[in-house]
């Protein structure tokens, strides 16, 4: 039995000689840009399994082989599926419809954009989503106190902005 060091050794000479035969082969199959990915994942999937590896070289990239060789397979398999259920969706008549925005919404958007993307993400979950606070940091992985913190500042600095736009346009006017 090979210790967790030789493993380690062999996967890391595996994955470094063989690493252009690997891209090659899955460049055949998937598109340049998804390549990397699925390389990725079947080196992850690899040393997930490094205690099957065949220490042999030329098996091993076999194996190395066959996890890519699945790994596409489960690639293909969910871009099949994404695409059905977004057919699916395409097909159900959605009862929200866009909204025109007024003036003064397109001005408020423009505010919110000015934030940081965690207080914009913050504001639109809280106010356009109805989410409470609570879980509003749920969803942003920060505590409740941070989250109340972030709002408070996002309030302020929206007032701010708000007020400068009242301000130009009462001049203009």
């Amino acid at each position: 039995m090979r210790s967790r060091d030789e493993l380690a050794a062999q996967f890391e000479n595996l994955a470094t000689d063989y690493r252009d035969r690997l891209m090659g082969y899955l460049l055949k199959r998937v598109s340049f840009d998804d390549a990397p990915d699925l390389a990725a994942a079947t080196l992850l999937t690899a040393w997930r399994r490094a205690r099957v590896m065949p220490t042999d070289e030329e098996q091993a990239f076999w194996w190395l082989l066959s996890i890519a060789r699945r790994t596409t397979a489960n690639y293909r398999r969910g871009i099949i599926r994404q695409n059905a259920l977004a057919d699916r969706l395409r097909a159900v008549p959605m009862s929200v419809q866009p909204a025109v925005d007024t003036e003064a919404q397109l001005v408020l958007r423009d505010a919110i954009a000015k934030l940081s993307d965690d207080d914009q993400e913050l504001v639109k979950l809280v106010y356009w989503d109805g989410l409470p606070i609570n879980a509003a940091a749920t969803v942003l992985s920060i505590g409740e106190a941070t989250a109340r913190k972030r709002m408070q500042r996002a309030r302020k600095s929206l007032r701010v902005t708000l007020e400068s736009e009242d301000d130009q346009i009462t001049q203009r006017a």
